[in-house]
């Protein structure tokens, strides 16, 4: 029998314990380099010895290609594990001609082909694969075998993402019912919507895994049983690990317990989370969140508490108590939670200040203008606080939708950026709200505008809305392209904006109408109304038409917040900019606006 090298370097160590306990003892470095060699020189014997073993075997049976391979990996596990060895590069080509020997005897063996496989990770694995996915390239392999091949496919497409890691991951489990594939198996029928067979796979007595030994990949279970709506079975595993477990992922646990209706337990778990937050980044805020739709009054308060105890930065603008107040308005306030409102009126101070810039910028413009030129000051119409009004119900709408958010954190799992994470459900309610809210703030200014500034349209209606909407096709020329030669580019395209993921988000909870209604009306007439209405035409009163269009479409394109468009929502707020001027109204504008967002709602939406 192989002894397995733990085994035998252990050996050596225990051998070797008192001289080494001399070491500190003595007052040079030349007996304690003559111990170290002698211990290099023990681990080579042993290495040799175990070499030897295995070479007997192989002499008695020279066609065993399952022991040829056992000695390359013993060589290689034995190299990975010893990196300070002075004669490291022996036992490396060593391995090398192992592997060279296993494949000048035996390519096209099963065996020698999954040993050759594992030294591909990813996209190289896939690639590698490819040929033997094909049953003709398979002739006498067996079950096990063509499992193993499909279970490294599978874990291979998982790490990068591909889509294949389902079907071949439920095929290893179809061959061979112990293959470890079995969580990447789940997932991808709980995503087919086949619950059912997520299930059977999930509670199959076959997995190797143990709680004791396997705690977070249990956890893992756990949460897909709950995704599957398999209460009786997350309570099963649950005690099991409970009872084997010490520590384990116990925010996953807790959620899924909350999924699934046992909220005792996974009130318990929550507050584990807190105690021991492992790559959770804000565990009270999960606790909060939590007690403050499943607890009592006293129980979302102390959550409250803990969260708050981590400072003024946990609940900056008091959001989170305002929550709070709203499921239990008897909770009395402190000190320090008023402090957080503060915070608000702090952050309405800088919404008026940003928008001020701008304005100064084009006050102080127009002023040395009109004094070059002797130019009276304009009086008439909408003034530049007009255009800071307008800029200010903007971001205070923003602020304002937050308080419909629910429970929220203003930090990202990046430490470099700040963000805000709250549950994409409230989210997509604080989003719709937002422009509500908006809306309702622009209307004391469009009453103004409607006084002051008399619409004095050039193009017809028919003219606007055919020239509106051929600009607006020819803006979006590449996205259709895209969409014409793949279908997974425009997706692509979507991928990292902010603005489309929160409009994901509200198509999921709230449905197509209430997306569309967002991005073909509200959108298209409250931006046109405060860009091409209020800020275009102050700012043309003060600087040329020019650098008044430039300047709002870049106001326009910093609202957005989309880092990865920030060029083509600028050039589009230039060319609705030019459609307000030469049409004489915001009918053309708001016509482009919305054929452009409804081009791109069409294909990026799910």
């Amino acid at each position: 029998m192989i002894r397995p090298i733990v085994s035998c370097a252990l050996v050596v160590l225990i051998a070797s314990a008192p001289a080494g306990a001399q070491l500190l003892e003595l007052p040079g470095q030349t007996d304690s380099v003559l111990r170290l060699e002698s211990l290099d020189g023990e681990l080579e014997l042993a290495f040799q010895a175990m070499l030897g073993e295995y070479e007997a075997e192989i002499e008695s049976r020279p066609f065993d290609v399952a022991r040829r391979i056992d000695r390359c990996r013993f060589i290689d596990e034995f190299a990975y594990g010893n990196e300070y060895l002075s004669w490291l590069d022996e036992v490396y080509a060593l391995g090398d001609d192992c592997r060279a020997e296993v494949d000048a005897g035996f390519f096209n063996h099963p065996e020698a082909i999954l040993f050759r496989l594992e030294g591909f990770y990813g996209d190289d694995l896939l690639e590698a694969a490819r040929p033997y996915d094909q049953s003709t390239l398979r002739q006498g392999w067996t079950r096990a075998q063509t499992a193993r091949l499909y279970a490294m496919l599978a874990t291979s497409a998982d790490s990068v993402g591909n889509p294949l890691a389902g079907p071949f991951a439920v095929h290893a489990l179809e061959l061979d019912e112990s293959a470890d594939v079995r969580v990447i198996a789940a997932a991808s029928l709980i995503d087919m919507g086949d619950k059912a067979g997520a299930i059977r796979i999930l509670r199959s007595p076959f997995d190797r895994h143990t709680p004791g030994e396997s705690p977070w990949y249990f956890a893992d279970k756990i949460r897909l049983l709950a995704l599957a709506g398999d209460g009786a079975g997350v309570a099963d595993l649950y005690r099991q690990l409970k009872e084997s477990a010490a520590y384990y992922d116990t925010y996953t646990v807790a959620v899924a317990l909350r999924n699934t209706g046992n909220i005792d337990d996974a009130r318990e778990e929550f507050a584990a989370a807190v105690e021991n937050p492992g790559y959770l980044q804000n565990p009270q805020l999960e606790r909060f969140r939590f007690e403050i739709v499943h607890g009592t009054a006293i129980q979302a308060g102390e959550a409250y508490e803990s969260l708050r105890d981590a400072g003024w930065s946990a609940d900056p603008m008091a959001v989170n108590r305002v929550a709070l107040f709203f499921e239990h308005p008897a909770l009395s306030w402190r000190a320090r939670d008023l402090l957080g409102l503060l915070g608000f009126v702090l952050a309405l101070a800088l919404v008026g200040l940003a928008a001020a810039i701008p304005v100064s910028f084009v006050h102080y413009r127009g002023l040395v203008l009109r004094v070059r030129k002797g130019l009276p000051d304009a009086t008439a119409g909408l003034r530049l606080r007009h255009a800071w009004y307008g800029m200010c119900a903007l971001g205070s709408a923003s602020l304002l939708s937050l308080y419909c958010a629910g429970p929220l954190s203003f930090f990202t799992q990046q430490e470099t950026a700040w963000g805000i994470d709250v549950d994409s459900g409230l989210f997509a309610r604080s989003f719709v709200t937002q422009w509500f809210i908006q809306l309702a703030l622009f209307l004391p200014l469009v009453w103004i505008a409607v006084r002051r500034e008399p619409v004095s349209a050039r193009w017809s209606v028919p003219r606007a809305l055919i020239i509106a909407s051929l600009v607006a096709v020819v803006l979006r020329a590449p996205l259709i392209i895209f969409w014409l030669v793949s279908s997974d580019a425009p997706s692509a395209l979507g991928e990292g904006s902010l603005q489309w993921e929160m409009l994901e988000q509200v198509n999921q909870e709230f449905g197509v109408l209430t997306t569309f209604w967002l991005i073909a009306i509200a959108a298209p007439v409250a931006e046109e109304f405060l860009f091409r209405q209020v800020l275009l035409t102050t700012f043309s009163r003060h600087i040329s038409f020019w650098a008044a269009n430039v300047l709002q479409a870049v106001l326009f394109a910093a609202m957005h917040l989309d880092a990865s468009g920030l060029i083509y929502i600028f050039l589009m707020g230039l060319v609705a900019g030019f459609i307000a001027r030469r049409s004489g109204g915001l009918l053309a504008p708001i016509v482009f606006h919305a054929a452009f967002n409804l081009i791109a709602g069409l294909l990026l939406l799910p």
